[in-house]
């Protein structure tokens, strides 16, 4: 495949021999042949290196378009065996290429992109992309007209910039939900098929690329007040059930974020290859407006709660987005950051509640949110099965570490019983307490709850977040009741002897 001429003109591909009584058929990339758009990928790519290649981006975009792609296509290395392809759609140009039909790649991705999908596919004739012009809409009509004559080729497009292309073609495919859309406002063309038409509303991928499932590990704001037994203060639970939706509408934000950052690697993972963005489901240029429209909620509310209610939202953005671009892949790094995050939500509750902070909560919260943590790591490097030698993908960690990650989550899940056995002995644990030393009941309740999670990690039976995980598990629910019923029992239960003497 040769590239653009120096006058940036796409240079004419030899045209192969086609099928009699066919003429050539075009298909774009961006959004058709792929259910994403390579600029924006790229674009992402490019600020991960570093957020403030975002001014970069801005510069080219004044040069124009064409431009900012060819500063991309330079900077920015893609892998097309892992974009989300249209897996029906594929399937149709191999048939037509075994049939011998001549088939083109014709899209406004650069010319290397173009190149680099053809040559991974295999299926194309010849692959045309954008040099100093971008081929979208009429200029990629003109082109094709030029080289093969209206009428004279079908076209496969998803968006409405296809319509001047569609309208010179002798049929007109479609691509996607979208496709389905344009195509009843085709006039004068006709119609053929349509492809994964099947596939579900860019609404419907936004609400599961926010995760509202995660959002029950911000249930950890609520932990201060009800440590101080102050429930039933109903100002500050009012305070603290704002503060749990604007963490909420904040993760999801994050999450949102994390997941663009993370497209190749979520796409080498057999499981988080199904997520939105990383399928293609959702076009992360939706996302970025979803990610605008969220985070602008969480502050407004940040707000209302006071300064330094936002002071910890805040914090909570940075450390998360520093995780997403470069904690994650720093080994132990990483599960500490994760832990500090998990805390953090219980700092924010006691800020948002207007209650003083436990020193003895922190240390207890700490010490179980590290083995969740690694708990966390240790199901990703199961679940990866990579081998002892090899470095999980994205991750700091290779499969030998597993067995250290374990000894440390068993460390820790001891500690976290350590602070709780020593916390039940203070004086004014007494004032708070009928009979503290029930609480002695949580610690072989505790040990067994969190090594049970190391376990099932170690397994590989734990394909979720380890909080969201717990909140789901019956038997971690089972464990939580009776744990509720201790505390009770503590706090309303007075024993007639001292079964535990002063030191």
């Amino acid at each position: 495949m040769t590239g653009d001429t120096e006058q940036g003109a796409p240079a004419i591909r030899p045209q192969a021999s086609t099928v009699a009584g066919e003429v050539p058929l075009c298909v774009d990339l961006d959004g058709t042949l792929a259910r994403t758009d390579l600029l924006h990928e790229a674009a992402v790519r490019y600020i991960k290196q570093s957020p403030f290649a975002l001014f970069h981006l801005l510069i080219w975009l004044l040069h124009g378009k064409a431009y900012l792609k060819q500063r991309l296509a330079e900077r920015v290395v893609l892998r097309g065996d892992l974009l989300p392809y249209r897996a029906d759609l594929v399937e149709f140009l191999r048939d037509e290429r075994a049939r011998g039909r001549e088939i083109h790649l014709v899209t406004a991705s650069p010319q290397a992109w173009a190149d680099m999908v053809a040559a991974h596919l295999g299926l194309f004739d010849g692959a045309t992309g954008s040099g100093t012009e971008n081929y979208k809409g009429r200029r990629k009509a003109s082109l094709l007209v030029e080289r093969h004559g209206e009428g004279g080729y079908d076209y496969i497009g998803d968006h409405a910039a296809d319509f001047p292309i569609w309208l010179t073609a002798r049929t007109a495919h479609f691509a996607g939900r979208r496709g389905r859309i344009h195509s009843a406002r085709v006039k004068g063309a006709t119609v053929g098929q349509h492809f994964d038409v099947g596939e579900r509303s860019r609404l419907r991928g936004l609400v599961k690329a926010a995760r509202p499932h995660q959002w029950s590990k911000n249930l950890l704001l609520f932990v201060s007040i009800t440590a101080a037994h102050q429930l039933f203060d109903f100002a500050a639970l009012g305070r603290v059930v704002l503060a749990f939706v604007s963490f909420s509408l904040m993760a999801s934000a994050t999450y949102m974020i994390n997941d663009m950052l993370d497209l190749d690697t979520d796409r080498a993972h057999p499981r988080k290859s199904r997520r939105p963005f990383a399928s293609g489901a959702v076009g992360i240029a939706d996302g970025i407006v979803a990610i605008a429209l969220l985070s602008g909620i969480a502050i407004g509310i940040a707000v209302v709660l006071g300064a330094p209610f936002v002071v910890s939202l805040g914090v909570y953005v940075a450390t998360t987005l520093a995780y997403s671009f470069r904690l994650k892949r720093a080994a132990l790094v990483d599960v500490i950051t994760l832990a500090g995050l998990y805390t953090l939500r219980i700092v924010a509750g006691t800020i948002a509640a207007a209650i003083p902070i436990s020193s003895w909560l922190l240390a207890f919260a700490m010490f179980c949110f590290i083995t969740l943590a690694i708990a966390k790591r240790c199901a990703e490097l199961t679940g990866t099965q990579v081998s002892l030698d090899n470095k999980i993908a994205g991750r700091g960690y290779y499969g030998a570490d597993i067995e250290v990650l374990a000894g440390m989550g068993s460390a820790s899940t001891f500690c976290a019983s350590l602070v709780l056995c020593i916390y039940t002995t203070q004086p004014y644990v007494a004032t708070r307490y009928a009979s503290p030393e029930i609480l002695w009941l949580l610690c072989p309740i505790l040990i067994y709850l969190l090594s049970r999670i190391l376990i099932l990690a170690r397994r590989g039976h734990m394909d979720d977040d380890p909080i969201v995980f717990c909140v789901k598990d019956k038997i971690t629910l089972k464990l939580v009741g009776i744990s509720a019923l201790v505390l009770v029992a503590a706090a309303y239960i007075h024993l007639p002897l001292k079964l535990i003497a002063d030191v």
